[in-house]
């Protein structure tokens, strides 16, 4: 699938939103100890693991803000767009081989 250098394991932590972080809040995430952000995921994992489901979660990291800890301009939701779509395909691809190995 030639997507072994996209694929990484890390710590993800939850941001309740629904804005992104500040370049200062990125900085101080990754001094945590955490490797991505993000608004999603862990609210709908705790929920369902409460209701006796097994979970596996995907993420798709839009932005490098806590990896690049120089940054300075906000992250803005069109960078967040363009990300994704770039992703789409990949996304796809990976999501059908996760589910066909189930």
């Amino acid at each position: 699938m030639g997507i072994a250098n996209l694929m990484h394991e890390g710590v993800y932590i939850c941001c309740c939103g629904p804005n992104y972080e500040t370049p200062a809040e990125a900085r101080a995430l990754s001094l945590l100890g955490a490797d991505v952000a993000g608004m999603s995921t862990t609210a709908e994992t705790i929920v369902a693991h409460h209701a006796g489901m097994k979970v596996l979660a995907l993420s798709l990291v839009t932005s490098q803000e806590i990896l690049d800890n120089d940054r300075e301009e906000k992250v803005n939701h069109e960078d967040v767009l363009e990300t994704s779509l770039q992703r789409v395909e990949t996304m796809t691809s990976l999501i059908t081989r996760v589910l066909a190995a189930l």
